[in-house]
């Protein structure tokens, strides 16, 4: 009785071990073949992004021919292949030359607007002696209108006859140490050695309910980049109006030029959203946009009989660059906080 007990329990463990095996056969074959499945189409899907890359890429041809390769015949265009690919009929690769190209992005940072959108107080301390300006146009002169523009109504920048003279002055004097100042909120740290003075540019830098900071207008720029070869303008797309009217001191106009700009705004901020169903020569490029900018600037500005020659030197038309402050809006008060990057 025993040994054929014995029989058929070594049967049914060898059952078990059998069909277990089997099953394990079973998931390591069907795991290979997903393997493989798998790394055939991440291969085509790597073939395709190549070819997507190389299409954006390639560079546009034109029909000019120059003296010298005129008659001459055109050299055989090589062939791209790729193991294991098949040939690719004529109708896939003309397909392939002709399709279209979408405009490129413009890269735009709202929240992060250039620095030069704003007023370079930098300019007022390191060159104030310096007669590459009408004295119109001047960073001094500029920086004296912008602060009277701002605070002429509040009775404590009316204490003082000629105190953003005065405080100018006083600025002035305190350039040596600003030369390592990268940020205009570090004018805070200036002593102007005068409790009275000390006091109103404390407000004026601070702001308060219906007092606007002048650190909002400001940016302190001394470097000598490539993206701030132009630091001296102001950036025309991102000006807020009393810098704009700063310099062109017509208010008309300057409401006329911000309308303008908003509706070149509507058309590059839709251009971003549909992109990809435009082709680029139906697209706008950052030197389109500038060039665009620019002549209806002029045509505007000559149209209120001003000299768009001379107020055109003041302002800079391009895109520009993020800057080194972010701008967030305050959920509660809707107003725009400053934050440095």
């Amino acid at each position: 009785m025993y040994p054929l007990a014995l029989t058929m329990l070594f049967l049914s463990l060898l059952g078990i071990l059998t069909s277990t095996e089997i099953k394990n056969y079973t998931t390591q074959v069907v795991k290979h073949q997903i393997f493989e499945t798998y790394i055939a189409a991440n291969h085509q899907m790597q073939r395709a992004q190549e070819r997507a890359r190389f299409q954006e890429a390639a560079p546009e041809v034109t029909n000019n021919t120059t003296d010298e390769n005129k008659g001459q015949k055109k050299p055989p265009t090589p062939k791209i292949s790729h193991h294991g690919d098949c040939d690719e009929s004529d109708s896939q690769k003309n397909s392939f030359s002709q399709s279209e190209k979408h405009p490129l992005p413009l890269n735009i940072n709202l929240g992060r607007p250039p620095n030069n959108s704003r007023f370079n107080f930098a300019l007022v301390l390191s060159d104030h002696k310096v007669n590459k300006w009408d004295e119109k146009f001047s960073p001094y002169h500029l920086a004296k209108r912008l602060m009277i523009l701002l605070y002429s109504d509040q009775p404590f920048f009316q204490n003082i006859s000629n105190v953003a003279d005065l405080i100018l002055s006083k600025l002035i004097e305190k350039k040596e140490q600003t030369e390592k100042f990268t940020h205009p909120d570090q004018l805070a740290t200036l002593s102007l050695d005068n409790e009275d003075l000390q006091v109103i540019f404390y407000r004026m830098l601070k702001g308060d309910h219906g007092c606007p900071s002048l650190l909002n207008y400001l940016t302190f720029d001394l470097s000598k980049n490539k993206w701030t070869a132009n630091h001296h303008k102001i950036n025309l797309m991102y000006a807020n109006k009393t810098l704009i009217n700063l310099i062109i001191e017509n208010e008309n106009a300057t409401d006329s030029l911000l309308e303008m700009r908003g509706e070149m705004w509507k058309k590059i901020l839709k251009q971003e959203e549909i992109r990809l169903t435009m082709t680029r020569e139906e697209g706008l490029n950052r030197t389109k946009i500038k060039q665009h900018l620019k002549q209806s600037f002029y045509n505007l500005i000559e149209s209120y009989g001003l000299d768009a020659k001379e107020l055109e030197k003041h302002f800079d038309f391009g895109l520009g660059h993020p800057g080194n402050t972010l701008l967030v809006r305050d959920e509660q008060t809707g107003i725009m906080i400053r934050e440095k990057i």
